[in-house]
């Protein structure tokens, strides 16, 4: 009987002990109906919001996380760029300005205008402009570019033909040059100069007398003819040699036999 009792005591004394233990680790009635400690959480998740929106820029968080898709702010870089007829500044971006039309500079015959802007050739060279030929007075001519004077093109007189009275003419710049030509036309003979065709004037030397070989002409004498001119003969008796009883002498100068054989008495 005494050991039931004590039993008894045991559990009641664990059943207290357990019951107390479980009241001092229920939370008060504050906290169970969302007292102050809910209050707290709150309080923390609007700080939170509230850093998120200083950090945001003061903007509210939408949920969305935009950590690295933010593109970073583009900074133009330009680059100088040109055509044939314009000039302008791009970006890598496509973005252009400043956008012109070359101009300034001077094109010279051979060599197209500078932009005074981008130092960029642009046009076309003018050419040479060349005038007329003009002569210079010393047998040349020349002609000079109408775009810049000190290209000149300088050529000698040709062509036309001079004579005892006046000089030739150029067949470029139709102006006399070079020297008075001969005297033309005429004809000297043996002992006369010719007579020039234009100024009638006797110019050259006469030809002077050719005479060729003895000949004899079979009557005991021998002539000789001027090749220049076949009327001017010079006769002459055959001379020299001796004659034999039996043969004729033979002339000296046209080693013909001429005369008579000796007669034998």
């Amino acid at each position: 009987m005494k050991n039931k009792l004590l039993k008894l005591l045991t559990l009641l004394l664990s059943i207290l002990t357990i019951a107390c233990f479980a009241f001092a680790c229920t939370p008060d009635n504050g906290d169970l109906n969302g007292g102050s400690g809910n209050g707290e959480q709150n309080q923390e998740i609007d700080d939170s919001k509230e850093n998120g929106n200083e950090e945001n820029g003061g903007k509210e968080d939408d949920g969305e996380d935009n950590d690295g898709d933010e593109t970073p702010e583009h900074t133009h870089s330009y680059v100088l760029k040109y055509d044939s007829n314009n000039h302008w500044e791009e970006c890598s971006c496509g973005d252009k300005k400043n956008s012109a039309v070359h101009s300034g500079g001077t094109a010279t015959c051979e060599e197209k205008a500078i932009c005074k802007d981008c130092h960029t050739e642009y046009g076309s060279a003018l050419g040479h402009n060349y005038g007329e030929w003009i002569s210079n007075g010393n047998n040349q001519h020349i002609k000079t570019c109408a775009n810049d004077s000190s290209h000149v093109i300088t050529e000698n007189c040709s062509g036309g033909t001079a004579t005892c009275l006046a000089k030739a003419i150029c067949a470029t710049c139709e102006q006399e040059y070079g020297e008075l030509g001969d005297h033309s036309g005429g004809t000297a003979t043996c002992t006369e100069k010719a007579t020039c065709e234009n100024c009638h004037t006797e110019y050259g030397s006469a030809l002077g007398h050719n005479y060729g070989e003895w000949i004899s002409n079979g009557n005991n004498q021998h002539i000789k003819t001027c090749a220049n001119d076949s009327s001017h003969v010079i006769t002459e008796n055959c001379s020299g040699g001796t004659a034999t009883c039996t043969e004729k002498a033979t002339c000296e100068n046209c080693h013909t036999e001429y005369g008579s054989a000796l007669v034998t008495l």
